[in-house]
């Protein structure tokens, strides 16, 4: 049986997951909803103007969250499981499909040919 991870590595991975949700809670309700506060959108063209960096990045996170999930998936409390598995499954959603719309937007701008 492996060694759980260390608090050093739990404490990555947490940040992890909180960054990835306050990604999402600024990025979706900036693309979706029309009356969104101005620091949102300010953040929201940020990403957006470095979008590949963005995506690449958040790529790893979830790749290592999901990772994570799998390596240390009976480690996992059982009453914290559920969550922690939807949390990492609908970051994992949200990414491929900030990836689909992203190239969808750069084909229709004609930045890609």
């Amino acid at each position: 049986m492996a060694t759980p991870p260390s608090l050093t590595n739990r404490r990555l991975l947490h940040g992890a997951m909180v960054l990835l949700i306050l990604l999402n809670l600024v990025y979706w309700p900036s693309k979706l909803l029309p009356g969104t506060p101005g620091w949102i959108k300010v953040i929201y063209e940020a990403i957006k103007a470095d979008w590949g960096t963005f995506l690449i990045l958040e790529f790893m996170l979830v790749a290592s969250l999901f990772a994570d999930v799998i390596i240390r998936f009976d480690a996992i409390d059982r009453k914290k499981r559920v969550g922690h598995l939807l949390i990492v499954a609908l970051c994992s959603c949200a990414c491929v499909l900030r990836f689909i719309i992203g190239v969808m937007v750069k084909y229709i701008t004609g930045v890609l040919q």
